[in-house]
């Protein structure tokens, strides 16, 4: 359950900057801004909580300082798609279109599979978690990512970035909600901020869409590759932290996979980019969905046990 706090720190307030500093970009045509955006509204909703320190002794809060150094490589990675018109996606600045997916794709992978492992070495050190099975994760988080991000990608040279942009935000929130139901409340409070912040991207992406067309793909890109990177560092999170069973592997790599289902609408033949964007949408949700909603039920039944236990029926 969130309090009224948590929803202003850990929702509006990651809403208003991104939405801010989207604006800005979109204004100025700046194509890597989508994904400072997005870190930016991350970073204050975590900062609002009490800025963790350096090092962090608590694996989790790597997030907070892992968040500005993938919002650059994000950025970077906007870069690669020029963009113009309708294949905002498919015209990048680099020598080829499939050069530029396999960069792009290949640093969501790598921001992916170094999230992961850096939330999970602190209890690799003191021996909770086995070397290999961080090894693993990384590794798993790095395929994974990497094809959610081409895919995703491949999706917004024919629906539009902000389409693109909202799925990313699915994945998330879906993450955070699963998060919490596994007794990992604030660090499932971080996934809600870093999907309403791309939320709020992706909303102002759509609403100005006449002036993003020579910027969608990139901020879409960028938006895409921090995702991958918060998405890999939230659910080893989820895998290792948690006091009971954490995330099982198939539903994080589903969870991580998911925003790439846009691209079931993107494939739909014809023009029609608004219906190409709610199926690929809808395939996002139901899949997300799928996986949330069983674990918040499950979660809420087991705080009414826990009340009747404490305080009777």
């Amino acid at each position: 359950m969130m309090t009224m706090r948590d929803i202003l720190t850990g929702i509006l307030l990651p809403l208003a900057a991104s939405a801010l500093l989207m604006l800005l970009g979109i204004w100025s045509r700046l194509r890597w801004m989508g994904a400072i955006a997005v870190a930016a509204g991350f970073l204050a909703a975590y900062a609002a909580t009490g800025r963790p320190e350096f090092p962090p002794h608590d694996g989790v809060d790597w997030l907070f300082w892992l968040a500005g150094p993938m919002a650059v490589v994000g950025a970077a990675a906007g870069l690669l798609w020029k963009g113009a018109g309708r294949n905002s996606v498919t015209t990048p600045r680099g020598p080829s279109v499939v050069a530029s997916g396999i960069v792009g794709a290949a640093l969501g992978g790598l921001l992916a599979a170094v999230a992961a492992y850096v939330v999970a070495r602190p209890l690799i050190l003191v021996g909770s978690v086995p070397a290999a099975e961080g090894y693993e994760l990384a590794a798993g988080a790095m395929v994974v990512g990497a094809v959610a991000v081409w895919l995703s990608q491949w999706a917004a040279g024919r629906m539009g970035g902000g389409w693109v942009i909202l799925a990313w935000s699915i994945a998330l929130g879906g993450t955070g909600v699963v998060l919490m139901s596994t007794a990992l409340r604030a660090v499932g409070i971080h996934g809600l901020s870093a999907s309403a912040g791309t939320f709020a991207a992706g909303m102002v992406a759509l609403a100005m869409r006449g002036k993003t067309r020579r910027i969608g793909g990139g901020a879409s890109g960028g938006v895409a590759v921090l995702a991958a990177g918060l998405m890999g560092g939230l659910l080893s999170a989820g895998k290792f932290y948690p006091p009971g069973d954490g995330v099982a592997w198939w539903a994080a790599g589903l969870l991580m996979v998911s925003a790439g289902l846009v691209i079931c609408g993107a494939a739909i033949p014809g023009k029609a980019r608004w219906l190409k964007a709610v199926v690929g949408l809808l395939a996002v949700a139901i899949a997300v969905g799928a996986l949330a909603a069983p674990a918040a039920l499950k979660a809420m039944k087991a705080a009414e046990a826990m009340a009747d236990d404490l305080y009777g029926p």
